[in-house]
C-alpha cells in the first residue's frame, strides 16, 4: 500500500489526473484510510487533526470538526501536503487545512 500511495500521490500532483492503480474499486479508499493515521514523515495525522474529511465522489469520511469536502484524489493529495490540491476542496475546514500545509520552498 505504501508504494501504491507513493505512485498515486506523486503522479496525482500533475495537472491531469492519471488513471491507474489508485483508481481501481476501493484503491483510493484504502489509500485515504492508510494516510489518515500516518505521522512521520508525511505528517497527515497532525495535518487533518480536528477536521472532518468527506469525499464527494464516494462514500468515505473521516474525523470530527470543521468539514473539508471534495473528490478523493484532491483529499488524498491535500492530506499528504500537496498545497495545490486544497484549491479543489471546500468547507469550513479548508482554511485550517491550508494553514497546516508545508511552507513553499
Amino acid at each position: 500500500m505504501t508504494m501504491l500511495g507513493e505512485i498515486v500521490v506523486h503522479t496525482g500532483t500533475s495537472s491531469t489526473p492519471r488513471a491507474g492503480a489508485g483508481d481501481e474499486p476501493g484503491g483510493r479508499h484504502r489509500l485515504l484510510d492508510m494516510y489518515k493515521t500516518t505521522g512521520f514523515p508525511v505528517g497527515t495525522k497532525k495535518r487533518i487533526d480536528g477536521l472532518r474529511l468527506v469525499a464527494t465522489d464516494a462514500d468515505w469520511s473521516h474525523g470530527d470538526g470543521a468539514e473539508v469536502t471534495g473528490p478523493r484524489l484532491p483529499l488524498l493529495l491535500a492530506m499528504t501536503g500537496r498545497t495545490a490540491a486544497v484549491d479543489a476542496l471546500s468547507g469550513a475546514g479548508v482554511a485550517t487545512l491550508r494553514s497546516r500545509m508545508p511552507a513553499a520552498r
